[in-house]
């Protein structure tokens, strides 16, 4: 924020009181409102999200093994790809979340690389979305780097990412790498039923609209639709 501006913060925020409900806060489920919560939280002018908790009750990122449950590739994926320019994005399904920021820097800082992310969550039980991006009225045709991430069931702990399941190295207990799909320009962005994605466009036309210019502010007229 500029120099003598306050801070905005949500602390302690966890997806159930009372150390969560096992079965629900700790299994895919949850994700949908984690990472609604941040979209959310993040286009009304919140800096920090203070997450309850890393270790501990039925709503940790990690289980009591301190392995991850869905909420860690939740984060991760967000912070490793939404930077901390936020442009306003609509849906027009009130079953489609859909949120947009300025893509982070590949090397994991702060600053744009030019890029533009989105989030797209699909509460819908049975109906794929499929997502035209446009500024304006104008469709944005962009090369995609696509982070699909479904699950078995929602009460399951289990993750895909690409339909990858993700999980730490057993010997050494790494985290795998989190590899993009790669799509040309003009490919439908479809979001399966009762699943999230990440996707990163970036073309000349992402550049020509003055999104995300790697120096200054996002321009706050910009709306994806």
């Amino acid at each position: 924020p500029a120099k003598g501006r306050s801070m905005l913060w949500a602390g302690e925020a966890g997806g159930a009181y009372n150390s969560g409900q096992h079965y629900v806060t700790d299994t895919f489920l949850s994700s949908f409102w984690y990472l609604d919560e941040l979209g959310i939280f993040a286009s009304n002018g919140h800096h920090v999200f203070c997450r309850q908790t890393l270790v501990g009750g039925h709503y940790g990122l990690l289980n009591s093994y301190h392995r991850p449950l869905p909420d860690y590739w939740a984060s991760l994926l967000w912070r490793r790809l939404m930077g901390a320019r936020v442009l306003r994005a609509r849906s027009p399904a009130p079953s489609l979340r859909a949120y947009a920021h300025c893509a982070r820097a590949e090397e994991g800082e702060d600053n744009t690389d030019g890029r533009v992310a989105l989030l797209l969550i699909n509460l819908n039980k049975a109906v794929p979305a499929t997502v035209d991006v446009a500024v304006g009225r104008d469709t944005l045709a962009a090369e995609q780097q696509v982070y699909l991430v479904t699950s078995p069931s929602l009460d399951s702990i289990q993750v895909r990412l690409n339909g990858e399941v993700l999980q730490p190295d057993s010997k050494t207990g790494a985290i795998p790498a989190l590899k993009p799909m790669l799509r040309p320009a003009g490919t439908p962005i479809v979001v399966p039923p009762l699943s999230y994605m990440f996707v990163t466009l970036a073309s000349a036309e992402v550049a020509a609209k003055g999104l995300c210019a790697r120096d200054g502010p996002a321009p706050m007229s910009a709306v994806l639709e």
